[in-house]
């Protein structure tokens, strides 16, 4: 369900989502694509977030990653930063949750 909300919130943006189930597919995916931008869910089956961001960080890709994770707790946000990731949105997420995060992580006009 988040992902349908997060689409239809970034379209509303005018910015374009693929989609990578786990965190596999994402490293997968940025083998082949470049990205301006990921929004990384923390809690996903095969690998999570966090593994997904080390690595992607270990190729040394400086792709801005903002978390998604329902985790609101005290020390959350600094286990997302100190995973490699720059900013972080607890769900449920909303248009100005996403909108506020992209533009103080990359700002609007660099995201395509």
């Amino acid at each position: 369900m988040n992902v349908i909300v997060a689409k239809s919130l970034l379209k509303k943006m005018g910015i374009y989502a693929d989609v990578a189930y786990n965190g596999q597919e994402a490293l997968n995916a940025i083998e082949h694509k470049q990205y301006t931008l990921i929004l990384m869910d923390c809690q996903m089956p095969v690998m999570d977030g966090y593994e997904a961001t080390r690595l992607i960080r270990a190729r040394k890709l400086n792709i801005p990653i903002i978390a998604m994770t329902a985790n609101a707790m005290p020390g959350d946000k600094e286990k997302c930063l100190s995973a490699g990731m720059n900013d972080y949105i607890s769900k449920p997420i909303s248009f100005v949750k996403i909108a506020n995060a992209i533009n103080n992580t990359c700002g609007t006009e660099n995201i395509s």
